[in-house]
Formats: C-alpha cells, sequence, structure tokens
C-alpha cells in the first residue's frame, strides 16, 4: 500500500475533532445574532460524526471508507495514490457509515436512533428547509 495513503485515518480525525468543537459551541453557545447556530450545530454534528465513522473505518484499511473501488483503476496508473483518490473517489453516504462500520470492525454505534433523528435533521437542514424540531441544540448534544 502506498505510505501516504496510510496518513489518511489521522488526516480525517483531525478534521473531525475540528467539526466536533464547532458542533458544540454551535449547540451551547446563543448570542444574539446567532439564531442559525442550532441548524449550523446539526450540520456539523454529522459532519464530525461522518468523519468520526470513516476515521474508525479507515483504520482497518484506508480504502474501506470507499465506495466502487474499481472507478478508481483508470488502467493508466502504477499505483494508487492519495491523489487519485481525492479526484476520483466516492466515500459512503452518511446513511450507510453504521453498516460499513459494522461490516469492516464488528462494532455498532450506541445509539442508532438518536444517529438516525440526526441524519434526518441534517438532510433537511442541508438539502430542503430546517425540520420540525423543536430543540435542535439537544439533538446535537444527545449526538455528541
Amino acid at each position: 500500500m502506498n505510505e501516504e495513503l496510510r496518513g489518511i485515518p489521522r488526516r480525517i480525525l483531525g478534521l473531525a475533532r475540528a467539526a466536533l468543537t464547532q458542533a458544540n459551541h454551535h449547540a451551547v453557545f446563543m448570542d444574539p445574532g446567532s439564531e442559525h447556530w442550532p441548524l449550523m450545530s446539526v450540520l456539523n454534528t454529522a459532519h464530525a460524526g461522518e468523519l468520526f465513522l470513516k476515521a474508525i473505518i479507515a483504520t482497518e484499511h484506508p480504502l474501506l471508507i470507499f465506495k466502487d473501488l474499481v472507478t478508481l483503476d483508470d488502467k493508466n496508473a502504477d499505483g494508487l495514490d492519495l491523489q487519485r483518490l481525492l479526484t476520483r473517489g466516492r466515500t459512503h453516504d452518511f446513511e450507510k457509515l453504521p453498516q460499513v462500520l459494522w461490516a469492516t470492525t464488528g462494532l455498532r454505534i450506541p445509539n442508532p436512533k438518536c444517529y438516525e433523528r440526526l441524519r434526518q435533521a441534517r438532510n433537511a437542514i442541508q438539502h430542503f428547509c430546517p425540520p420540525d424540531v423543536r430543540d435542535l441544540n439537544t439533538l446535537s448534544l444527545e449526538f455528541i
């Protein structure tokens, strides 16, 4: 395996920690002008959760976070490097990560109902509009 690929879990983990810090900040602190922070806390919490799960999976093998591995080969390259993964690779969707985690590590996420509520809220915010969830801060903190 390309040595550069071995560093993938560490790289993901660094970003996951930053997203978690921001998620916690947005879920806990409220000031005038920060009314959108509960929405951001959900997005950042889901982002952090996704990255932590991918880091755990990538610890088993960095390529396990990618779906459709065969699309990475263009028949012209001698080896697989980080740049090829960045340009051609597609990772598993947030929705599927609990199953990928279980299949690759044998681990289950501890609260699948919370994960699903967060996933649904995240999708609503990210792709459409805020959900009818009264306390998004609490949802974020429960997941965190």
